[in-house]
C-alpha cells in the first residue's frame, strides 16, 4: 500500500512540475479563488458549499479561461518574450554603434585640433624655446652642484660616523678574556653552558636589540614589551640601574648579561657587527 501511495505521489509531483499543468492550476485558482476559499474555510455544510460554489462557477471560469491562459503562458509567452528581447537587443546594439561613432568623430576632431595647436606652438616658440631650454640646463647644472655639495657633506658625515662606529665596535668587541679573571673555571663553564641554552631560546632573537640599547643608553628599546623585559630580568641578564634612576627607568646588563653580550658579539662577522653599530648610531 505504501508503494502504491508513493508511486501516486511521485506521478502527481511530476505532472505538477509540467509547465502546462502548473500554469493551468495557477490560472484555475486565480479564476475561481472565491470558490476555492469557500470550500476550504466556509463553515457551511458540504452540500451548501457545493451549491454555493456552483453559483460562483461556470464552464468558462473552470475550464476555458484557465485553459486559454495556460496555453498562452506555455506557447505564446516565450515567443513574446523572445520578440521583446530581440527588440531590446537591437536597440542596445544601435545605441552602442551611435555612441562609438560619436566618440570616433570626437577623437578625430581632437586630433585635428592637437595638430594645429602643435603647429602654432612651434611657430610661436622659436627662440623662446631655445632660451627656455638653456634656462633648464642652467637649472639642472645648479641642481647638480647642490647635489654634489650635499654628497660631499654626506661623505663627511659618513666618515665621522665610521670613526664613531670603529670606536663603538672596539667597545662592543672587547677581548672576552679580560673579564674572565673574575671567574673561575667552573663559573665560566657554567656560563658557557647557560649561553648555549640561551641561544636556543626565543629571547635570544631579542637579545641583540636590547643589549645594544641598554649598553649605549641604559634604556629599553622602543617597542620592547614589558613582559620580555621581565623575562630578561628573571634570567638574571638585565637589572634596574638604581644609581641612574631619577624618576625614569634606567637599566644595565648584569655581570651574566655582559658575559653573554660579549660572547654574542664575538659570534658576529665583522660586517654584521659594523651594521649593528651603524643602526644604533642612526637610531
Amino acid at each position: 500500500m505504501k508503494d502504491i501511495i508513493k508511486s501516486i505521489t511521485q506521478n502527481s509531483t511530476e505532472r505538477i512540475k509540467n509547465p502546462f499543468v502548473y500554469s493551468f492550476v495557477v490560472a484555475w485558482i486565480a479564476m475561481n479563488w472565491e470558490s476555492f476559499i469557500l470550500v476550504l474555510f466556509s463553515e457551511l455544510k458540504i452540500v451548501e458549499r457545493i451549491e454555493l460554489v456552483k453559483s460562483y462557477s461556470d464552464e468558462f471560469s473552470t475550464i476555458y479561461y484557465p485553459l486559454v491562459i495556460a496555453i498562452i503562458y506555455v506557447l505564446v509567452l516565450p515567443y513574446f518574450m523572445w520578440g521583446i528581447e530581440r527588440i531590446i537587443g537591437k536597440a542596445k546594439s544601435e545605441r552602442k554603434l551611435n555612441h562609438f561613432s560619436e566618440q570616433k568623430q570626437e577623437w578625430i576632431e581632437k586630433q585635428k585640433i592637437a595638430k594645429e595647436e602643435r603647429k602654432y606652438e612651434l611657430v610661436r616658440a622659436g627662440n623662446a624655446e631655445i632660451s627656455e631650454l638653456n634656462s633648464k640646463i642652467e637649472g639642472l647644472q645648479n641642481e647638480i652642484m647642490t647635489k654634489s655639495k650635499e654628497s660631499d657633506l654626506l661623505r663627511k658625515k659618513l666618515s665621522e660616523s665610521q670613526e664613531n662606529v670603529n670606536y663603538l665596535k672596539s667597545r662592543l668587541t672587547e677581548d672576552l678574556n679580560e673579564p674572565r679573571e673574575n671567574y673561575d673555571f667552573n663559573e665560566r663553564k657554567n656560563l658557557d653552558n647557560q649561553f648555549e641554552k640561551f641561544k636556543k631560546s626565543k629571547l635570544f632573537n631579542l637579545f641583540e636589540n636590547l643589549a645594544v640599547s641598554v649598553s649605549m643608553r641604559n634604556k629599553i628599546p622602543l617597542g620592547f614589551s614589558d613582559l620580555n623585559v621581565e623575562k630578561f630580568v628573571a634570567k638574571d641578564i638585565l637589572q634596574r640601574n638604581a644609581a641612574l634612576d631619577n624618576g625614569f627607568a634606567f637599566y644595565q646588563l648584569t655581570k651574566k648579561g655582559e658575559y653573554f653580550w660579549k660572547k654574542y658579539v664575538n659570534l658576529l662577522d665583522d660586517d654584521v657587527a659594523l651594521n649593528l653599530v651603524k643602526k644604533q648610531i642612526k637610531d
